[in-house]
């Protein structure tokens, strides 16, 4: 009687958790039309057109840059084309960015319980709990919760470490089973490149943790290893195929990887800055616990540790060979670690008790969770972002010219006309007379440093065109705008003067 009741709090307890986390995730962002949080920004910008134009148009140019819109390609080259389908699928039936946000959230959720099971499987009930907790109180996953691509490769790594490979193990397991588990392991490097990380975590667990010599549990590692380098080669042969440059890939991996950054001391003070912003004091808490060893040791099964070490690995390599880019803008590369964290916090913080100290730390996680959705660049483009939805500028009757100052800014893009044209930042008077003039725009959108060109203000009255300074959204401090964003803010949108 006193094992159900037990049992039945724990679950209440598991339901009100995931139940705050989804509440809690739809007031911060989730049901909002608009994005400009700049990750999530881009992200939404691509994965809202992943197979938008796989009907009509199978066949992309052979371009090594991804065009937003109808114009594009259905496929964003450097995710795998399963990733692209998937959220194809997603959109049949939604459509925007709320849709894909909350799609993103029920993922992060079933990582969530991901976890939790397999906690419960190897522990208990109350150490589950307690995982998923510290999961969904991690602020890398709070902030990304709502970012639909990192949630894939993540699932498909805790379903391989911990159902495929321990089944493939088990000789009590049917052979239908076991053959599942093989297809899956086949199968899911095809959804991303990054999980042949995860598959070499899981060959090197193998090989360490399984204590027979048979010679099978070398070809099992071996075959780990191969899986994802043949997703890799299918990849690049299908975008060949489609028509995108083959040499795509190897120059995106140029401009993501940048190993001399290893070397320099302010590249590891950075690394120990977004680290710390991304999994907080949680993090610490159980650095302090392994080495202190202020904990019991629980006995497990060695399988437990296949998907600690598959995302442990993934988190690790990604953003050790992306060094350049996690550190200059994409700090989501780290995601996977936080699997890695709320699996080993029940070996490790164990003896976890709901005091005022540990609901203080939980606290402070959350908190930093919630900075990381107040961050000032998360609102550069806000305002302009209302204004185009306010005047219906993604109609593609109308004719936009934005500068190229607008790069980065992949959601802004994505909700203007697909008749947009782009300009240089710094164009000379007679070619931006002659666009205004063949072009004969709708729409003119600037950023400070094009508006702030001697021959703009003149040129544009006299083409009939009023200017409208877009006041900067309030949470952009004052420093900001005047220092590093000075050359984008403030935007000035010029329009036919009525």
């Amino acid at each position: 009687m006193s094992k159900n009741i037990l049992k039945n709090n724990n679950k209440n307890f598991l339901l009100l958790i995931i139940f705050i986390f989804f509440i809690v995730q739809l007031l911060l962002g989730a049901t909002d039309s608009l994005e400009s949080r700049s990750n999530h920004a881009e992200d939404l910008a691509h994965t809202s057109h992943s197979g938008a134009n796989i009907v009509d148009d199978f066949q992309c140019n052979d371009n090594p840059f991804f065009v937003i819109g109808e114009n594009g390609c259905w496929h964003y080259p450097s995710r795998y084309a399963l990733s692209s389908t998937f959220f194809y699928i997603i959109l049949l039936f939604f459509e925007g960015f709320i849709a894909l946000k909350i799609s993103a959230v029920i993922l992060t959720i079933i990582e969530g319980l991901l976890i939790h099971s397999l906690v419960l499987k190897n522990i208990d009930y109350r150490s589950a709990n307690i995982s998923i907790l510290v999961y969904l109180s991690l602020p890398s996953v709070f902030y990304y919760a709502q970012m639909p691509s990192v949630h894939i490769s993540l699932i498909s790594v805790l379903i391989a470490g911990g159902w495929a490979i321990p089944n493939i193990f088990d000789h009590n397991r049917h052979t239908l089973i076991k053959l599942i588990s093989w297809l899956f392991l086949i199968s899911a490097p095809l959804f991303s490149p990054l999980t042949a990380f995860a598959w070499a975590g899981f060959s090197i667990f193998i090989l360490i943790c399984q204590n027979n010599t048979d010679i099978r549990k070398y070809l099992f590692a071996f075959f780990l290893i191969i899986f994802p380098i043949l997703a890799y080669l299918v990849h690049l042969k299908f975008n060949t195929y489609i028509g995108i440059n083959d040499a795509y890939m190897s120059g995106r991996f140029n401009d993501r990887a940048g190993f001399n950054h290893l070397l320099e001391l302010n590249s590891w003070l950075l690394f120990v800055d977004r680290i710390t912003l991304l999994f907080g004091p949680l993090l610490f808490l159980l650095l302090f616990s392994i080495t202190n060893k202020k904990f019991q040791i629980v006995e497990l099964n060695t399988m437990y540790f296949a998907p600690i070490l598959g995302t442990f690995f993934m988190g690790l390599f990604s953003i050790s060979v992306f060094n350049l880019t996690f550190l200059s803008c994409c700090r989501y590369f780290a995601y996977p670690l936080s699997a890695s964290i709320a699996l080993l916090f029940p070996i490790f913080c164990n003896n976890i008790k709901f005091s005022n100290e540990y609901i203080a730390i939980f606290m402070i996680s959350l908190l930093f969770g919630v900075s990381l959705h107040a961050l000032p660049t998360n609102y550069s483009d806000r305002s302009i972002q209302e204004y185009a939805d306010e005047y219906n500028l993604s109609d593609d009757d109308l004719v936009v010219i934005i500068d190229n100052n607008f790069d980065n800014y992949n959601a802004l893009k994505w909700q203007l006309s697909s008749q947009r044209i782009e300009i240089d930042s710094d164009l000379s008077e007679d070619i931006f007379n002659y666009t205004v003039q063949s072009m004969d725009p709708d729409y003119i959108i600037l950023s400070n440093q094009t508006n702030s060109l001697d021959f703009v203000h003149h040129l544009l009255s006299n083409h009939n065109y009023c200017d409208e300074l877009i006041e900067t959204n309030n949470n952009v401090p004052e420093n900001f705008e005047n220092g590093y964003l000075s050359d984008f803010l403030p935007v000035t949108i010029w329009a036919r003067c009525i």
